[in-house]
């Protein structure tokens, strides 16, 4: 269906693995999904698309657009970042900012029919998500546990069912949590949110994202802000310049490897800084 073909590097520091998924040509994981979705849509004969977003799928999503020549309309909420409302537009998207967009998208993609790139609702992406499992068996063999950031989960749960014997875990701050209060129930929420990307109301696939969790043995952790920012100095220590959604993932590793659960683990970090707060 497309010819792209995505390789990012892992590398290894200390006991944890780091998927360099912010080295994608838009800085983001979600790079994986969307060359599937708009592969598709071409192949079906679509000239535009919509997506609802927190930003990052959005800028994917406009930066390859390009490539298959659909036009995009992004609906975000007025809390996204606006220094990720600005990338947008200079992609050449079409922006829309709403308190609603998760239900307006919806309703535009239905009245013009054109595609809509909602990824939670998307077989499409799914696809993308698997072969990242592919690639990460082949780089390093199944590692022994694997740590995303999660928004509505799709990247987990995509990946995460092609990763047999691996105990999946996921990570979301305290201020969101929808999935990680499942397993890890926090008293001190933060008042503010360091992971904007991360803030899905609607989540389709919750029940099978917590099925699969489950069954590997693994788990979720809720983190509060201090923790994040810990993170996001080591990384940056050590020459990795990435958001905050990465350095949640590393934080959520320390605590799964402080309560013994894992001793090694592949930690996802995705996403570029467009704040320039690196």
């Amino acid at each position: 269906m497309n010819n792209i073909c995505l390789n990012t590097p892992i590398i290894k520091i200390d006991s944890l693995y780091f998927k360099r998924e912010d080295q994608n040509p838009s800085g983001s994981i979600k790079d994986r999904s969307v060359i599937y979705q708009l592969s598709y849509a071409k192949e079906k004969g679509f000239k535009e698309g919509v997506i609802s977003s927190s930003g990052n799928s959005a800028i994917s999503l406009a930066f390859w657009s390009r490539r298959f020549d659909i036009n995009i309309t992004a609906y975000l909420s007025p809390k996204a970042e606006k220094s990720k409302i600005k990338k947008l537009k200079e992609l050449g998207a079409k922006v829309v900012i709403t308190d609603k967009p998760n239900s307006k998208s919806f309703r535009h993609a239905k009245n013009k029919s054109v595609y809509n790139f909602r990824q939670s609702t998307d077989i499409q992406a799914l696809k993308g998500y698997e072969g990242l499992a592919k690639e990460i068996t082949q780089q390093i063999g199944k590692p022994e546990s694997i740590i995303f950031p999660v928004s509505s989960g799709t990247t987990l749960f995509g990946t995460g069912k092609k990763l047999r014997d691996t105990k999946i875990f996921l990570a979301q701050s305290t201020f969101h949590n929808p999935l990680s209060s499942v397993f890890d129930q926090r008293n001190n929420i933060d008042s503010n949110n360091l992971t904007k990307a991360l803030v899905a109301k609607y989540i389709p696939l919750k029940s099978q994202i917590i099925e699969l969790i489950k069954n590997s043995n693994g788990g979720g952790y809720s983190i509060n802000n201090d923790k994040i920012i810990i993170a996001r100095k080591w990384l940056k220590d050590h020459k990795i310049f990435t958001s905050n959604e990465g350095a949640l993932a590393l934080a959520a590793a320390w605590k799964a490897q402080k309560e013994n659960k894992i001793k090694t683990g592949l930690v996802i970090l995705t996403g570029k800084d467009y704040n320039g707060q690196t």
